[in-house]
């Protein structure tokens, strides 16, 4: 009798930690951060973006101000940044746990005088072909785009800042919630740029980039002709990302 209790007890442990290491794991395995941000006068920060330090992997705020987002380690630092204010929120966060993040005002003593036109406009550290080769490489078509034939000219606007900084994406002219997120966010994870200056002096400008979603394949879509005038209206040169018809949709 007491062999069987025995035998059982230690079935019964054994089934608890293997319960423990299983409950570890899936907790290790994996980290997601979700979180809602509010701009400085406690509104739903809209558009806001969000990367993960170092990379390039990131994210942008729903229409509720909300993001979720999955990180490879609880040591991950996300930096967020919003059009309302060039203060930067940079952070790790404890997965799991849900709270409001408000972004910060920029300091009232701190002026932020933005420049539309400039005697020296600014430009990529890496020159137009550094700077276009990057968007190539880390923009992406997103798949729910292509499968809902997504097509169009995405208006994006930044603020070059004085120390060269880009910050307050915006989107001036969207398409669609997927295709403008992915725009900004690869624009606001972009290396530094060479600023815009008056008079030798460096100076806040604004800037706008166009990029053009175009699908192979895709019946119905936007005249070309069209398109490429209206991204003409906003820069000299435009981003263009391909992409194809997933084959059950051609």
């Amino acid at each position: 009798m007491k062999k069987q209790v025995l035998v059982r007890t230690l079935v019964y442990t054994a089934l608890l930690a293997l319960g423990f290491h299983t409950a570890v794991y899936s907790q290790t395995e994996e980290f997601i951060v979700e979180r809602k941000i509010n701009d400085p006068n406690g509104n739903k920060a809209v558009g806001a973006t969000v990367v993960i330090k170092g990379t390039t992997t990131g994210t942008v705020t729903n229409t509720d101000g909300n993001f979720s987002i999955k990180i490879p380690s609880k040591e991950a630092v996300l930096v967020i940044q919003h059009y309302t204010t060039s203060q930067v929120w940079e952070d790790s966060f404890e997965a799991g746990k849900k709270y409001v993040i408000k972004l910060a005002e920029d300091p009232v003593s701190e002026p932020k005088q933005v420049f539309d036109r400039v005697e020296e406009m600014p430009r990529p550290k890496s020159g137009d072909q550094g700077w276009f080769e990057y968007l190539a490489k880390n923009m992406k078509y997103p798949q729910s785009a292509r499968e809902n034939g997504m097509v169009g000219t995405v208006i994006v606007g930044f603020v070059v800042y004085a120390d060269g900084s880009v910050q307050d994406v915006e989107i001036l002219r969207g398409i669609g919630r997927e295709c403008d997120q992915e725009a900004a966010r690869v624009i606001a994870a972009g290396p530094k740029w060479e600023p815009g200056r008056i008079a030798g002096e460096a100076v806040n400008t604004r800037m706008s980039i166009p990029v053009q979603f175009k699908l192979q394949g895709a019946g119905g879509s936007l005249p070309d002709i069209k398109e490429n005038t209206i991204a003409k209206l906003y820069g000299e040169k435009s981003m263009v990302v391909i992409g194809y018809l997933p084959r059950a949709s051609k």
